[in-house]
């Protein structure tokens, strides 16, 4: 066998039990299916000679190697490949662990993995360490039972949390959804819950979102796993009563069956009411080119929305009650939210970091509205959440000062739910005079479109295939595929100082190279100095601990801006310090902080501070230039 070959086989040793895709190991290795059947011919061979080891094809399903676990290890040895299973699939190992163990309803050892990957006790004892970071993040916990061995501790519905995202981590590093779906389902169980889901999507008076739809077609394969497992959910009986009346429990109901007699097995109740509530806190679809679509909403929901507009309105300074767009898109968007707060639903925002960064402002703006408001369900939203919420009310700032034009028009495609669609599509008409958008789509509503009449383009954030040009971006478009698309546009027929910043950071509230083990340390440190200035009242200080606590106020680039309570301002104050040396900051490294001692209220004057933040946060050199300072004087020069 060649070296390529070994690697295919290598695949296969790592993970003995499952079944692998040929055009999964063609991805894998950067080969042709082709030639991954060609090297199977030449592994058969090797094998026949060498080991008792087969591949087994299994149409539909896929190819394994059956084996026995000693001559797993025999061949690795014989292999050679002991070093490059090391440095080669760490990451895929701490995968196949957190995958194993979350599976896995009985105690495992240490041993037990280091024999099943093949590496030192010492290194599975440092990927359980890691493991135990991630399954914290879903209420779960590793305990040790003397002389028995170790096992995962939790409720059922955080443990099924935690498999789905388990399954968001493995598809970014692989950036496949086919792998993804393929490390835990069967290629057919997998199609036939797809394509009985989305026809219940069809019935919903605002259909899921792409990305909803796909979560809650893995929620349901992973009850129907745990299911097999014995291990049912247990919900209150409370909830019970309240999710039966409801049509989505009805579609369930309905779905349930189907499943019964595909996976033959029987439903309880509970699960019904478990796919239920997956339902009902899935992201909504933005409705095509309609401005308004009716939705039934809970008193509770439309008093949130209409407090929230209110009390964001007074922070910045914006009337944000006309916007009749933002509106119908908050309700659409926060029926879900309730649903999820109200029956402890977590939701991943994938680019809850790139939201907090880009929008620095608006964020904190949310988040200061939402902790203040007096009401058990909403007060207690998580970070992702507010970020979806930033997405809308930017859009509605941005469609405030949007310009139109009529020379070029394009359609949107978008997967991600109304929020970001609707921020895409006023960033765009604001940015670009000359485009009209004629409307935003999903993906699956532009494979229903028979005609593009009246379309120029798509701007597109997932791959399509038209017979029009498109261009595909990210959702939140970022500053340089904006000169992608003016480019892309050209083809189809053609101030970056920081003045703000400068303005606010004063001479004396500038601290270089202070030291600290911990962020908590570093704010609490500069908080102080700025109350013994007599700029904050001394409660300032424990505010600002408090708030980084909830959220992590890193926005990338080296930089985080802790703020306390506007409150306990006396003087409006920015406050800068360079770090001795990088610290953690929740996900992200900090060289540098801004302590924000100042009102959201001052609108005009705090929007050009975020945007400079931001701007800075993009300029790694300068940040590294600042950092390195040891004058002030100098320090304020550079900005």
């Amino acid at each position: 066998m060649d070296d390529r070959q070994k690697k295919i086989l290598q695949l296969f040793l790592m993970d003995p039990d499952r079944n692998l895709l040929v055009q999964e190991i063609a991805d894998r290795i950067a080969v042709s299916e082709k030639t991954v059947r060609n090297d199977f011919k030449e592994i058969d061979r090797w094998l026949r000679e060498n080991s008792t080891a087969t591949l087994v094809r299994k149409r539909s399903k896929g190819v394994s190697l059956e084996l026995t676990e000693d001559e797993r290890k025999r061949l690795i040895k014989a292999l050679n490949i002991v070093d490059m299973i090391e440095e080669s699939f760490e990451e895929d190992r701490l995968l196949e662990i957190l995958k194993f163990i979350l599976n896995k309803n009985k105690t495992f050892t240490i041993q037990e993995l280091a024999d099943r990957y093949y590496v030192s006790k010492q290194v599975i004892k440092k990927d359980l360490s890691t493991i135990e970071d991630f399954l914290r993040l879903s209420d779960l916990k590793l305990t040790t039972k003397q002389k028995i061995g170790i096992i995962v501790e939790g409720e059922e519905l955080n443990r099924r949390n935690a498999l789905l995202r388990f399954l968001e981590l493995y598809a970014r590093k692989k950036s496949d959804k086919q792998t993804m779906m393929s490390s835990l389902f069967e290629p057919n169980e997998y199609a036939f819950v797809e394509r009985e889901v989305r026809k219940i999507n069809e019935l919903l008076p605002i259909p899921l979102a792409d990305e909803a739809l796909t979560n809650v077609v893995v929620h349901v394969l992973i009850a129907v796993q745990r299911m097999k497992l014995k291990n049912p959910i247990e919900l209150f009986d409370m909830e019970l009563a309240e999710i039966k009346g409801k049509e989505e429990y009805r579609l369930a109901e309905e779905l349930a069956k189907k499943l019964e007699s595909f996976f033959k097995l029987k439903i309880p109740e509970k699960e019904v009411v478990y796919i239920s509530l997956r339902i009902l806190g899935g992201k909504r679809q933005s409705p095509y080119i309609s401005s308004t679509v009716p939705i039934q909403m809970e008193d509770k929901v439309q008093e949130f929305i209409t407090n929230l507009i209110d009390r964001v309105g007074e922070l910045s300074n914006v009337s944000f009650e006309t916007d009749k767009q933002l509106v119908n898109g908050l309700s659409i968007h926060l029926h879900s939210t309730f649903n999820r707060l109200r029956y402890e639903l977590p939701i991943a925002n994938p680019m809850v970091s790139d939201i907090k960064k880009m929008y620095p402002y608006m964020f904190g703006v949310i988040y200061s509205v939402i902790i203040e408001m007096d009401d058990p369900i909403f007060s207690e939203m998580p970070e992702d959440e507010m970020a979806y919420l930033t997405l809308h009310f930017q859009s509605a700032l941005e469609r405030l000062n949007k310009l139109k034009g009529q020379n070029k028009r394009a359609l949107i495609v978008c997967s991600m739910g109304i929020g970001m669609s609707q921020l895409l599509q006023t960033k765009l008409e604001r940015r670009f005079d000359s485009l009209e958008i004629k409307g935003c789509v999903s993906f699956s509503q532009l494979k229903k479109m028979e005609a593009f009449e009246g379309i120029d383009f798509i701007i597109t954030t997932i791959p399509v295939d038209t017979e029009i040009p498109s261009i595909e971006i990210s959702p939140l478009m970022f500053d340089y595929e904006q000169q992608k698309i003016e480019y892309f546009i050209k083809k189809l027929d053609g101030d970056s100082g920081l003045l703000s910043l400068r303005k606010l950071v004063k001479e004396e509230f500038i601290y270089l190279h202070v030291e600290g083990e911990h962020r908590y340390e570093v704010i609490e440190k500069v908080a102080t100095a700025l109350y013994e200035s007599g700029v904050v009242k001394q409660e300032y200080i424990k505010s600002c601990l408090d708030r980084e606590r909830t959220s992590s106020t890193a926005i990338g680039g080296g930089l985080a801006i802790p703020h306390g309570n506007p409150k306990e301002i006396i003087t409006p104050v920015v406050a800068v310090a360079t770090l001795e040396k990088p610290i953690d900051w929740g996900n992200e490294t900090v060289s540098m902080i801004f302590l924000l001692g100042n009102k959201f209220a001052e609108s005009k004057t705090t929007k050009k501070l975020f945007q400079d933040l931001s701007n800075l946060s993009e300029n790694p050199l300068l940040v590294e230039k600042l950092t390195k300072q040891t004058d002030k004087r100098s320090f304020l020069s550079l900005l």
